[in-house]
């Protein structure tokens, strides 16, 4: 536990700071993206500890601050926090009760945790949303660079001032976790190729013990795998301890109470509109199936529902899709909320975009579901041509 103590410590400064900081602040979440606001994510940045960005003013979005990205990414994805539609205020945040079990956790753990999502699944997030770049450029050179030493190109060694000319969610990232020390450009030194202000990134003690880290057979950037990074961190850092990784785990992944809600949700094609009535113990699948139904579609194609934007959200395909994140999830499992906007996309060829809003939750059970015809006709889903 005693390797990673201070990082923990550090860690658990900054995301404690973040928590308070949404409590204490009605923060407004952009209504297309669900991001955090500009001057938000800039005020947040002024009280960072592991990795505090070298912006002079307002004007960046939360892409360009990895640390609170990864907040909001672990708060959303670890039902922490929640997105909410408040009347006449818009989208914010809340800290859920779910908070309070975090916080009763040691800040080791805590790190651990932290470090098991932002390598099982943050990673691969970044980089379905971004591209393989800043992973491609960083993770091999770990290994390759001493401890206290800048991780360098292997193309171009002398040139260590590479990582401020992009920005790399990963580097902020490693940096984050104490595994690697960033140098920041002086507030007098001009550099204007140096668009983010990082002179160098050096290996630290804590980065040199978890080198085994960046030497696993698999990148997490294919597939999240939360269960393998917390593996290869604990062994890694000399820390293997089943009690405690099933802990967390259960912490990460509760089990959730299906069937206590009635959710009505408004399906909109053009002008067609369409209200159906589910129960939340139904999946996506059979939300897939009583959509197509509801405007009287063949469902000899394949979907896929997008729910949350950015980083922190999922594409759920059809299970003949073969991907990550499939439909048999239960719509209990999808932490909905009032207000809030999906999109089902049917039909790899045609591509029929069905908006979705939830309408209203409202506590109970059903077990037949519900389609209203609200307005407009069934459009036609084959052409004459075909």
């Amino acid at each position: 536990m005693e390797v990673f103590k201070e990082a923990a410590e550090k860690l658990a400064g900054d995301y404690l700071f973040f928590i308070e900081y949404i409590k204490n602040n009605e923060i407004k979440l952009s209504p297309g993206t669900e991001r955090i606001g500009k001057k938000d994510c800039f005020a947040l940045n002024q009280h960072m500890q592991t990795v505090k960005e070298n912006y002079p003013k307002v004007g960046r979005t939360q892409d360009f601050f990895t640390v609170i990205d990864f907040f909001y990414f672990f708060s959303v994805r670890g039902d922490i926090c929640r997105i909410v539609k408040k009347p006449g205020k818009g989208l914010t945040m809340d800290v859920t009760e779910r908070y309070r079990t975090f916080a009763e956790m040691t800040a080791v753990e805590q790190y651990l945790l932290m470090m098991a999502v932002g390598f099982g699944e943050y990673i691969y997030a970044l980089n379905k949303a971004v591209t393989f770049f800043g992973f491609d450029m960083l993770f091999p050179r770990i290994p390759e660079t001493k401890e206290g030493q800048p991780v360098i190109m292997r193309h171009s060694p002398q040139d260590t001032g590479i990582w401020g000319r992009f920005y790399f969610p990963e580097l902020r990232l490693v940096a984050m976790f104490g595994l690697l020390r960033l140098e920041w450009l002086e507030e007098n030194e001009e550099d204007a190729e140096n668009k983010f202000r990082i002179k160098a990134a050096y290996l630290t003690a804590l980065g040199a013990k978890m080198k085994g880290l960046f030497t696993v057979d698999d990148d997490f950037r294919f597939a999240p795998d939360m269960e393998k990074a917390f593996t290869a961190i604990t062994k890694a850092g000399g820390l293997e301890n089943d009690g405690m990784k099933k802990r967390l785990f259960a912490f990460w992944n509760p089990k959730v109470k299906r069937g206590q809600n009635i959710i009505e949700l408004k399906i909109e094609l053009g002008s067609c509109v369409r209200i159906i009535e589910i129960g939340d113990q139904y999946t996506l699948d059979d939300l897939s199936y009583l959509i197509l139904k509801s405007v009287d579609f063949d469902d000899n194609h394949l979907y896929y529902f997008q729910i949350g934007s950015g980083n922190a959200g999922k594409r759920f395909y059809a299970p003949e899709c073969a991907e990550v994140y499939d439909t048999g999830i239960s719509l209990a499992e999808l932490k909905l909320f009032e207000g809030m906007k999906m999109e089902y996309v049917y039909d790899f060829g045609d591509m029929w975009q069905f908006e979705i809003t939830v309408w209203r939750i409202t506590a109970g059970t059903i077990e037949e579901c519900r389609i209203e015809k609200v307005k407009g006709e069934n459009p036609e889903q084959y052409s004459d041509e075909w």
